[in-house]
């Protein structure tokens, strides 16, 4: 089965349903669906198939399917990705680190998408298979252009909201950012919230977790760069490390940790000779607090540009050296996870009901 989760919904998907009756599928007279595509996310937006146009034969591509519901019943999860495949299809930015979108509608009772499939894939899948590239400089570079591609689409006034590891791929050397999903109008607060997915645990800011106040920001997005980057240096998202010796437990994973105040430990302290300067920064990017994130007074439209700035600035100085778990203080690691779990065996948690939404907006982000 296919098991597909959406915020306090969750859908099961027999395989004889949703895969083998799609399977050789041919979408828009080109889209030929072969196989669903090994290692990708299963989540929101529905399925993700290795692809060929039919028309030429030639070179792989990427269809993201739903059902439309032309072709029968289709439940609310299944209707929140449809919304996210609409929505995604929307979001056109001329960057070269934004995922291209080629084609798109609806066939045959499923809407789809379609996109080049780029070589060597996500961050997490290739350095999986290449540990050793993950030096300290080449994340460096990463980083640098995943702001430069959040930059380009602040300019065209959306924000991603999904910033995470797996969508990041690397096309060559160069990096592009997909599943634009649950990404919005950064300067549209009014915008209807079709989607009621929140992001990802440990990579979504804390203001759009809890959707507190004006939180769809390209700050929401700076916080998950910073995320991905304390994931690049140490291979563990924030607050992993803090979240395994918490012995509370709360709707969103590492929520509790958060009202009270409670810190990822900084990635010089878990990676020996990482620059305190960059250590800094990237714990000023995921200051709970949004309007931390950078100076104040800078314009929203600006965030990702001035975020780029301040980490050209200190390149300069970042050593050339190994990062990722295998270079991570188990002994500091150990500590760190000790300690929150005694801290947390007198914690009273303050979100009472796992579905407690408006209580939540306790959160510290005032």
């Amino acid at each position: 089965d296919l098991t597909y989760y959406t915020t306090g919904t969750k859908e099961v998907l027999t395989a004889d349903s949703d895969i083998e009756q799609r399977t050789g599928l041919v979408l828009a007279d080109h889209w030929a669906l072969q196989r669903i595509l090994p290692g990708a996310d299963v989540g929101s937006t529905g399925t993700t198939w290795l692809a060929i146009d039919a028309t030429d034969l030639t070179g792989w591509y990427v269809v993201k399917t739903t059902p439309s519901g032309r072709a029968g019943i289709v439940s609310d999860a299944a209707e929140s990705r449809r919304r996210s495949l609409q929505r995604e299809q929307l979001v056109r930015v001329a960057s070269r680190h934004v995922g291209e979108i080629l084609d798109g509608g609806e066939d045959q009772g499923c809407y789809f998408i379609v996109s080049p499939m780029y070589s060597p894939g996500s961050l997490n899948r290739y350095l999986s298979a290449n540990p050793s590239a993950r030096t300290l400089q080449w994340s460096v570079n990463i980083v640098q252009q995943i702001l430069r591609g959040l930059s380009d689409a602040s300019d065209g006034g959306f924000v991603h909201l999904d910033i995470k590891p797996s969508n990041i791929v690397l096309d060559g050397i160069n990096i592009r950012i997909i599943d634009w999903g649950i990404s919005r109008r950064w300067h549209n607060q009014d915008e209807e919230d079709s989607s009621p997915v929140r992001g990802t645990p440990l990579y979504a800011s804390p203001e759009q977790v809890v959707h507190d106040r004006d939180w769809a920001t390209p700050l929401a997005d700076l916080y998950a760069v910073g995320a991905v980057f304390y994931w690049l240096i140490t291979g563990h998202a924030p607050l992993a490390i803090e979240l395994a010796g918490d012995n509370t437990r709360d709707w969103w994973p590492g929520l509790g940790l958060i009202n009270r105040g409670v810190r990822p430990s900084m990635v010089h302290e878990l990676v020996a000779a990482v620059p305190i300067g960059l250590s800094h920064l990237i714990d000023r990017w995921l200051s709970y607090i949004p309007g931390e994130r950078v100076p104040r007074g800078t314009p929203l439209s600006d965030v990702p540009r001035f975020a780029l700035a301040e980490l050209d600035k200190l390149k300069s100085n970042i050593p050339e050296m190994a990062v990722g778990p295998t270079v991570v203080s188990k002994v500091a690691a150990i500590a760190r996870r000790e300690a929150v779990a005694q801290e947390s065996s007198h914690v009273v948690p303050i979100i009472g009901d796992s579905t407690d939404w408006e209580g939540a907006t306790r959160i510290l982000t005032r």
